[in-house]
């Protein structure tokens, strides 16, 4: 039998494959499931040890759940830069700043640990199917206590909403009208929020941190380094500043009462 029929030249199962062979497994090998395996194991270097015996376990590194989160937390800082330019408009370039933060800090405490704190008192953050829920249950993944109303937890939730969203509304207005109680405020504000801090994590790390999962990265650097470490670095600079600003005071206060007894 002749080797060519309807002009094409049969193939031996041995022979190598053609160009177009190659391209068309070459474009197969990064395909959605192969580029998603890369992510898998960037996000946790242990799953690739493993990809062996699972390779049909699906790992979602990035939820949306998580991208939400993100854009709320966005839209919840834009919110507070909008209104610093509203009402600080006559303050400092640096006064301005402090007043985004502020705002920004009364905004997550009255519209994302509120609801945290309510849920928590009727119910558990695990219970509960609002959308806040939701939000409060992804950051569970990192930290299992805001799942099931911990005491201590709920406790300092407590203080934050009730005092310090109330503390930054009147730092906000003693800034803005730039009155002499002004620093008085921001150190008991910054003190409170560090407090709240330690005693979140402090009980924790005391006792070997059972409720922390820091094997994904995800959960570490994202939800529990950059969001609790927020709390930790912008109140210790407001510390800073007014100490600084006590400092400057404390010189003219002696000028003006040597100036006096003259």
């Amino acid at each position: 039998m002749s080797q060519r029929a309807n002009g094409r030249t049969a193939r031996s199962p041995g022979a190598v494959p053609g160009k177009r062979a190659l391209a068309k497994n070459s474009r197969s090998l990064v395909g959605p499931q192969f580029i998603n395996s890369l992510v898998i194991m960037a996000a946790n270097p242990s799953a690739a040890g493993s990809a062996d015996t699972h390779t049909d376990t699906h790992v979602d590194v990035f939820p949306p759940v998580t991208l939400y989160s993100l854009l709320a937390c966005a839209a919840q800082f834009a919110l507070g830069f909008a209104l610093a330019r509203r009402w600080g408009h006559e303050s400092s370039a640096a006064d301005r700043w402090v007043l985004v933060w502020l705002f920004y800090d009364a905004i997550v405490h009255v519209t994302l640990e509120g609801p945290f704190v309510y849920m928590s008192l009727v119910g558990t953050v695990a219970t509960s199917e609002s959308l806040v829920a939701e939000l409060w249950k992804e950051y569970g993944k990192a930290d299992q206590r805001w799942l099931h109303s911990d005491p201590t937890v709920v406790s300092l939730e407590l203080l934050t909403v009730l005092l310090d969203s109330s503390l930054a509304l009147v730092l906000v207005y003693a800034i803005v009208k730039d009155r002499r109680y002004r620093h008085f405020v921001q150190i008991t504000l910054c003190v409170c929020e560090l407090y709240g801090g330690w005693m979140t994590f402090c009980p924790e790390w005391l006792t070997g941190s059972p409720n922390l999962n820091t094997s994904n990265r995800l959960y570490l650097w994202v939800y529990l380094v950059f969001f609790n470490g927020l709390w930790v670095v912008v109140p210790a600079l407001l510390l800073w500043q007014s100490w600084l600003a006590l400092q400057r005071a404390h010189p003219s206060r002696t000028a003006a009462v040597l100036d006096k007894a003259k």
